[in-house]
């Protein structure tokens, strides 16, 4: 089977949204938030992982991104369990090629996350990493497939982009019949974003795509999506 290359983009969750704020505002906002880290609120390191990511105004307001001053509290969010974190350490990781990392700073946070969008998420980015770089270790793909035991059916109707990976994961271990019918119910989902139909009705991609998948292309579900 032809390796997938599946563009998922990484979901940050409760993202700290900064206003446009000018010098003395920025650097006011900085100390309050490492006055609070101090003080033992956690919470506050991710958030200002993201002030230095984004860029630090000077004092003729212009930014610049301090990515080691970012990562350093990127990591220091993570060894608190703030993993909102992890997607922005995963996205380093795929830089420096650290895919084996990669899964298992995600394997950690689908171990020990709750239920909800956070673990969605992590379940289906970890069968992502698994298919694009791991697509001939077995060994991980089955790792990726057990991950699903997490989600239920209402996450995977809810989420179509998830039950694309796992159709996928299923197909790489040799379960084609079974992985067949999730991918058609991914595909033909109302609530299947846009870059997930692409995928869908793009034969090139995949060989497991049925020629009664395509046919969906042409219906109200899924050419009016955004």
């Amino acid at each position: 089977m032809k390796k997938i290359l599946i563009s998922i983009l990484f979901i940050t969750y409760s993202m700290f949204a900064q206003e446009e704020l000018n010098y003395a505002q920025q650097k006011e906002l900085i100390q309050f938030l490492e006055s609070s880290i101090k003080k033992g609120d956690n919470n506050r390191v991710f958030e200002l992982g993201l002030i230095y990511e984004d860029g630090i105004l000077d004092s003729n307001n212009k930014k610049k991104p301090n990515m080691e001053l970012a990562t350093k509290y990127f990591i220091s969010a993570f060894e608190h369990k703030d993993y909102r974190s992890v997607f922005k350490l995963i996205v380093l990781l795929k830089e420096k090629k650290e895919f084996k990392k990669a899964l298992e700073l995600l394997d950690e946070v689908i171990k020990n996350s709750p239920p909800g969008s956070l673990r969605i998420s992590t379940v289906t980015t970890y069968g992502t990493f698994a298919l694009d770089y791991f697509s001939k270790d077995k060994d991980v793909l089955i790792d990726a497939l057990y991950n699903f035991q997490y989600l239920t059916n209402e996450d995977l109707n809810n989420v179509p982009t998830s039950k694309f990976v796992k159709a996928m994961l299923m197909a790489n271990v040799g379960n084609v019949q079974e992985g067949e019918q999730l991918l058609n119910d991914a595909c033909f989902s109302p609530k299947a974003p846009k870059e997930l139909k692409d995928k869908c009705f793009n034969a090139t991609n995949f060989e497991i795509v049925k020629s009664d998948v395509k046919k969906s292309i042409s219906e109200p579900c899924c050419t009016n999506i955004k």
